[in-house]
């Protein structure tokens, strides 16, 4: 991430105080433009150590640093300030650090109020103080390498009878740089990668781990969420169901359980703020709730962006003045820089950014976002996966789904939205589930909200017998269809009061054996003919049939 410059007051070897560039000038380190340095991650240690003000994140950062990794005078001496007030037990701010330099006679030198004010600016928020300290932890060993190799280049000038030795000691003094642990180097190793030490068998078989669900089988406390879907998936729609759902305790979509009440911030700049308002109000509605009486949910109609420390500075601001437990934001994309959506490593690392920076606070971050155009899934409307989301590196970053796909082409007329939705995570839970979504109209013309859900078991036969009926009804009326048309040919051919046989209204039609049974069958039913033994004046006796007084065409003419 991009910290803005911030321009150093110069310390001269007097401690006067000259406003230039930044390099040393008192001589008492190693000086010159090949020395590398990172003034504006020394500055965003510091900046960070003063908004987050906990002992333990001071604590954390002062077993991965010690004074001499900081490069300018001023601020090695503002971070020795720190560590002093983090041993007396003392937080870090900037009250207790003024007056600890002034105790110590430092205060002007390091550069005075404006400097120590400056400090507190330098970054958006704390989120990444560990990355900081750790740009400034490299540079710290790069000198050191330095000034081994230096020291050597000047002893084998004075001692060129000595190579050997010389040689030794540089060898030596290289393994101490880099392999060594100074100043708890392992330690901030593994606090900046988030390694623990292995744990035997034992530790493993007893070790009380406890998932979290903020929504029962759904979501999962302190884990990034992505929810996804295509076009008129209703992501939105659902995004508030959750946020209503979650500060009140109530069911997502009226059917998972929520164990606790939890403080929500919803950010969204897609929809605008009066589709959001409608939206909730008929949901809420749908909840038996008071929108207006929901006091822990927050909203907002923007977004971050990923790459604008101040826009960060922002959503950390709001996020700690709400407390929010749950941030949802929506739409991701307008979140990620459009030039890195097919580079999982950038778009990994601006998702990163955005869902540390929340879960920092302890706070479980939602980003709402769209599914591939191409997704076949989509097109089909059978259940998402979540290689569907649209994006390099979002599968990869997120530690949990919820993917909403139509079970049936969207129809403007019709106000019920068929969907499925697939959850999934990696703490394990997954599920499938159809989704009926009703927005249809009272009386007064308003829409309305109201959620069906059943197991994506129960969906697909419900479809599979709802199918059946509709081909059996087709069927049903090919049939008629055919009949009636067999009837047609039946009124025309056969004559009144005279007896024909099957054969002979065949013939006569040409229809063939099965299309006249059928309308015979419709028409006997109909009451319409009559069956008999029949006998022609020189033939033998058959089964015939002959019109009724009820025929239809015979009562029309009569």
């Amino acid at each position: 991430m991009k910290i803005e410059p911030l321009r150093v007051p110069n310390r001269s070897t007097t401690g006067a105080i000259t406003e230039n560039t930044g390099e040393y000038r008192n001589g008492s380190r190693p000086t010159g433009t090949n020395q590398p340095f990172d003034g504006e991650a020394e500055r965003a240690v510091l900046g960070s150590l003063l908004i987050d003000g906990r002992i333990e994140t001071a604590q954390r950062v002062f077993g991965r640093l010690s004074p001499r990794d900081f490069h300018d005078d001023g601020n090695r001496l503002i971070f020795t300030a720190m560590c002093d007030l983090a041993v007396d037990g003392k937080p870090v701010d900037v009250v207790l650090l003024a007056l600890r330099l002034k105790s110590q006679n430092r205060f002007d030198r390091v550069g005075g109020a404006s400097y120590i004010a400056r400090l507190s600016n330098a970054v958006p928020s704390a989120a990444m103080v560990d990355h900081y300290a750790d740009t400034v932890s490299k540079h710290a060993q790069s000198r050191r390498l330095i000034e081994s190799l230096q020291r050597a280049i000047q002893d084998a000038q004075a001692s060129p009878d000595d190579l050997t030795g010389i040689a030794a000691s540089l060898r030596a003094n290289l393994d101490q740089v880099v392999a060594a642990n100074p100043d708890g180097e392992w330690e901030r190793l593994l606090s900046a990668y988030g390694i623990d030490p292995p744990w035997t068998s034992a530790e493993l078989a007893t070790a009380d781990i406890v998932t979290t669900y903020l929504v029962e089988n759904v979501l999962v406390a302190n884990q990034s969420c992505v929810i996804a879907g295509g076009s008129k998936g209703m992501k939105t729609t659902s995004g508030i169901d959750l946020a209503l759902s979650l500060a009140t305790a109530r069911k997502f979509l009226g059917r998972f359980w929520i164990p606790d009440p939890k403080r929500v911030l919803f950010l969204s700049a897609e929809s605008g703020a009066g589709t959001i308002q409608e939206t909730a109000l008929r949901i809420a509605k749908w909840k038996e709730l008071d929108l207006a009486t929901e006091a822990n949910m927050r909203w907002g109609f923007w977004v971050p962006k990923a790459r604008n420390a101040e826009m960060l500075k922002i959503l950390g601001k709001q996020l700690d003045e709400s407390r929010a437990e749950v941030c949802i934001i929506d739409p991701l994309y307008q979140v990620l820089a459009g030039e890195d959506q097919n580079n999982l490593s950038l778009n990994g690392q601006q998702i990163t950014i955005v869902t540390d920076l929340c879960l920092s606070r302890g706070c479980t971050p939602v980003l709402i976002d769209h599914v591939k155009k191409s997704s076949e899934n989509a097109r089909s409307y059978q259940p998402l996966e979540l290689n569907d989301v649209t994006g390099a590196g979002k599968a990869e970053n997120f530690r949990q789904w919820l993917l909403l796909s139509r079970r049936e082409r969207f129809e403007p007329d019709h106000p019920i939205h068929r969907l499925w939705m697939t959850v999934g995570g990696s703490a394990g839970h997954c599920g499938a589930y159809a989704i009926d979504i009703d927005e249809s109209r009272d009386e007064d013309g308003s829409r309305t909200f109201a959620v069906e859900v059943s197991s994506a078991s129960q969906a697909r036969e419900h479809d599979r017998a709802e199918q059946e009926r509709q081909r059996a009804n087709a069927q049903a009326k090919k049939d008629a269809e055919r009949i009636r048309l067999s009837v047609s040919k039946i009124r025309k051919a056969l004559p009144v009061d005279e007896h024909w046989s099957k054969n002979q209204i065949k013939n006569a039609t040409g229809l063939n054996t099965g299309q006249v049974s059928s309308a015979i069958a419709h028409l006997l039913d109909q009451g319409e003919i009559q069956t008999g033994r029949y006998k022609n004046e020189t033939g033998p006796w058959f089964e015939g049939v002959k019109w009724t007084e009820n025929a239809t065409h015979l009562r029309s003419t009569k």
